[in-house]
């Protein structure tokens, strides 16, 4: 192993415990209600829509999944940092799965359209690992970057190199 690649492996080692994904979910008649009226117009698809609810995925509250996503703690109170396209369903709930298999319900503190981020918060009062922020005025052209997540909240610990561009 390069002492480049032992750099690389030493920094995803450090910031796993605090990566998360994200599963957004939505009850039924909120999914329901945001499709189109000419849909339930359509033949069959009343019972097309029946058969796609009863067996799409859903969570212990009988919540149907409509996505995810990832991102990290950024406190030990359960801060968590991610995309705002993640978290951009003001009527969807947001649960987060921790490494351990940990769950929590979060809710979104915060969006902010212009920079795609958002702020989530844990409904736990239990001690959470975290990344600590650095300072992007500390970074510069051509430096190695490292993104460690879950992509599409389902692929664990996926990582990726590039350079600041």
């Amino acid at each position: 192993m390069t002492e480049h690649e032992k750099k690389i492996t030493e920094a995803v080692e450090k910031v796993i415990p605090a990566v998360v994904s994200i599963a957004i979910t939505k009850e039924i008649k909120d999914i329901t209600k945001d499709l189109p009226l000419e849909f339930f117009r359509l033949p069959h698809y009343q019972e097309f829509l029946e058969h796609e609810i009863e067996h799409a995925p859903k969570d212990e509250k009988g919540r149907i999944k409509v996505g995810g996503g990832s991102g990290f703690f950024v406190s030990p109170d359960g801060l968590i940092l991610t995309n705002r396209h993640v978290v951009m369903d003001a009527h969807a709930s947001y649960s987060i799965v921790a490494p351990g298999e940990k769950k929590y319900e979060a809710m979104v503190l915060a969006r902010d359209p212009i920079n795609d981020v958002a702020i989530l918060k844990v409904k736990s009062q239990e001690k959470v690992p975290y990344i600590k922020m650095g300072e992007a005025k500390n970074l510069r052209l051509g430096q190695s970057v490292i993104a460690v997540g879950n992509a599409l909240g389902e692929f664990q610990n996926t990582v990726s190199t590039g350079v600041i561009s």
